[in-house]
């Protein structure tokens, strides 16, 4: 953006304020506010030409980072997860201009809490999946059935990267435009 515009780095945590700030300022970033909502709450005061939606998310895409399993996000809270990622990408494209796009990630394999958010949002808004372009990283399309669960076929146009192609974690992309 070349300190044009203004970016919105919403984090929910205020102890990760200063050390956002500081990557901020590494980057030679001068042209952004941290604020502290609740995602799934953020204000629709202002629309956005772009929205990135990181989500929180069970991060089974990081096992390969993890030294033991028992590092691993052990909760009884992930059947919520996708809920939560419901009202975040939701709100995400709510704050969205019409032509704006908007990036939906997550760090983890869970078809329920990817392709399954992602296809929500389909039924519930006019939104277009667009493709993810990586050259340099090997990437599988999106899923549109996982077991007993079918998803919108447009889902497919979704990327996911797996860990032993990439040599990385694995993760999630939906990039959404959403109609003018």
């Amino acid at each position: 953006m070349g300190n044009t515009g203004l970016i919105v780095a919403n984090e929910l945590y205020a102890s990760r304020h200063v050390p956002l700030g500081h990557t901020l300022a590494r980057l030679g970033v001068t042209n952004c506010v941290i604020t502290s909502y609740q995602a799934q709450q953020f204000p629709l005061r202002t629309k956005f030409d772009y929205v990135l939606a990181d989500v929180p998310c069970s991060g089974e895409g990081t096992f390969r980072r993890i030294h033991s399993r028992s590092e691993y996000r052990e909760t009884e809270d992930k059947a919520f997860l996708p809920d939560l990622q419901k009202k975040i990408l939701t709100r995400g494209y709510q704050a969205l201009k019409r032509g704006g796009f908007l990036l939906y990630s997550t760090c983890t394999y869970n078809p329920d809490e990817n392709e399954g958010v992602v296809s929500h949002l389909l039924e519930k808004f006019d939104a277009e999946i667009l493709p993810i372009h990586a050259d340099t990283l090997e990437l599988e399309e999106g899923v549109s059935q996982w077991r007993d669960k079918r998803y919108d076929e447009r889902v497919k146009g979704a990327a996911r990267f797996y860990p032993h192609r990439i040599n990385s974690v694995g993760f999630f992309m939906a990039r959404i435009r959403k109609p003018r």
